[in-house]
């Protein structure tokens, strides 16, 4: 449930960009995928969006490295990111998954 609740996120930004994003500069992506929040889900503010930058990125870009991740958001990768990664793989007990629904973007 909780990989087709990323990969619905993931479509959605697909729709919206098609193919051109694996070709974008960090700061690209970063206003690019600020837009889609901004678009896609209104109700997301402006502070909880800069708040849980890093985890809204991962759920999109889930396939860059940390070390990507840092170019592209203003917030350095953090446990968010660590447990967001675990829940997403092969990782998801209850430890995580109570961790995960207690994430106020969720």
């Amino acid at each position: 449930m909780l990989r087709a609740f990323r990969r619905f996120i993931k479509h959605q930004y697909q729709e919206m960009y098609r193919s051109t994003y694996f070709y974008w500069v960090p700061d690209s992506m970063k206003i690019n995928t600020h837009k889609f929040y901004r678009e896609i889900y209104p109700n997301i503010s402006p502070t909880m969006y800069e708040q849980n930058e890093n985890a809204l990125v991962v759920l999109v870009h889930n396939t860059k490295s940390d070390r990507e991740i840092k170019h592209i958001t203003a917030v350095r990768p953090g446990p968010t990111v660590k447990l967001l990664r675990e829940i997403f793989k092969n990782r998801t007990n209850r430890s995580n998954l109570s961790k995960f629904f207690a994430l106020p973007v969720i």
